[in-house]
């Protein structure tokens, strides 16, 4: 009888004690669904971020604001970047919906692995994301396209490479 009560008893506790140890409001957050790496002016990166603002994004819970908004930082390496964006933005930034990574030609030809460990090291970000090596332009401005069909520019691309990848198969080259 004294073990059921002691069971019975752990049961309840272990009930109340369990929680969201991780637990972040919608408003505390900024969903980061696209990022570009350029080179800087003055610094050795430009990085750029578009971020969603979540219930902008269904369109039962739209007010009119700007589903998604475009931040610029320059820096010597993208993770130093990626820490000072709270100076433009004041939530805190989640990189676990990431759909797209651009990246200018010149940062590719100079070579990927001087910021790569940031995204491989970075425990929140997810390894189902695109990336794309933008000739020509900045890889910023591949952030700030509009469509009348997808609220994010990032979540435009993404679904369009997947698309792509579905009907062409294999990886895409577009000049």
């Amino acid at each position: 009888m004294k073990l059921f009560k002691l069971a019975v008893l752990l049961g309840f506790v272990l009930l109340f004690l369990t929680g969201c140890w991780d637990r972040a409001e919608l408003s505390e957050v900024s969903i980061v669904t696209g990022v570009a790496v350029d080179n800087g002016k003055t610094k050795k990166y430009r990085l750029t971020i578009e971020t969603t603002e979540a219930r902008e994004m269904n369109y039962q819970t739209a007010t009119g604001m700007a589903p998604s908004f475009v931040y610029s930082l320059e820096g010597n390496s993208v993770g130093e970047i990626a820490h000072k964006f709270n100076i433009s933005n004041a939530t805190r930034l989640v990189y676990s919906h990431m759909r797209l990574l651009a990246i200018s030609e010149e940062v590719a030809q100079n070579g990927l692995m001087d910021f790569m460990d940031f995204y491989d090291r970075n425990r929140e970000m997810r390894d189902d994301f695109r990336i794309v090596i933008v000739r020509g332009k900045d890889a910023g401005n591949l952030l700030n396209v509009t469509s009348m069909y997808r609220k994010s520019a990032s979540l435009k691309v993404f679904t369009q490479l997947n698309t792509m990848e579905k009907e062409m198969g294999g990886a895409l080259i577009l000049s």
